[in-house]
């Protein structure tokens, strides 16, 4: 090694002029790689799904991990893990739909590293429908109210209106649960009233919403759907 100018003699004791040098070498603090996600590619409403997360640190350092869910939920930076852990989480979601989740880690230095390739799970929710079959009828609305969806519905909240009737203008309900492919019919109390009203059903839960809006004629107890 060789320097262009010593500017003081380290060593007065020879004749040369010389002098001591340190060298000091700084690691470079590359972050982890992506993680891997894995786990299912489907799921239902209200159930939890185990995913695994894994990735290394170049450093052999411990890890930490964040986790975005997708549906404006997150996992922030839980561990520390071994560099090449295999790493276990849960998740549910609330609604049915297609969700995409994305990880990243980072290393006892606070060196992060990229997001991960994107992760998509679809989750299915009970879906409902009603339908109102009949053209006339004595004293009552009777829609039938259907679970179309995969996994069982649950608190659905149900009314039936008539903007024009002397007795019987709304009625409502809740059912419990309504297990996946079942039905039920929904009655509304005794109707009574004269000359045209406006009919409107409705049944909702948090992931589903179903409406019938029909006008009807009524002769007294004789309710004439249009």
């Amino acid at each position: 090694m060789s320097a262009d100018e010593i500017i003081q003699d380290s060593h007065v004791e020879t004749p040369e002029m010389d002098a001591d040098y340190a060298l000091v070498v700084s690691p470079v603090l590359s972050g982890p790689l992506p993680p891997t996600i894995n786990g299912p590619t489907e799921g239902n409403a209200g159930q939890s799904n185990e995913f695994t997360v894994e990735t290394t640190d170049p450093a052999g350092g411990d890890l930490l991990y964040y986790i975005d869910w997708g549906d404006g939920t997150s996992e922030d930076w839980f561990g520390p893990y071994n560099s090449g852990e295999v790493v276990t989480v849960e998740h549910s979601w609330a609604n049915k739909g297609i969700f995409t989740i994305i990880a990243k880690a980072k290393n006892t230095y606070n060196t992060e590293s990229g997001w991960s390739l994107p992760f998509a799970i679809e989750i299915f929710g009970a879906t409902l429908s009603l339908n109102l079959t009949f053209s006339g009828k004595l004293f009552r609305i009777s829609p039938v109210l259907k679970n179309v969806g995969m996994v069982n519905a649950t608190n659905i909240q149900w009314s039936i209106k008539l903007n024009k009737a002397i007795f019987g203008q709304n009625t409502s309900g809740t059912i419990p649960t309504l297990a996946a492919g079942a039905e039920q019919v929904i009655n509304s109390k005794i109707i009574f009233g004269f000359g045209y009203t406006s009919v409107t059903i409705t049944a909702e839960i948090p992931e589903s919403k179903v409406r019938i809006d029909r006008q009807a004629f009524l002769i007294m107890f004789f309710i004439r759907v249009i």
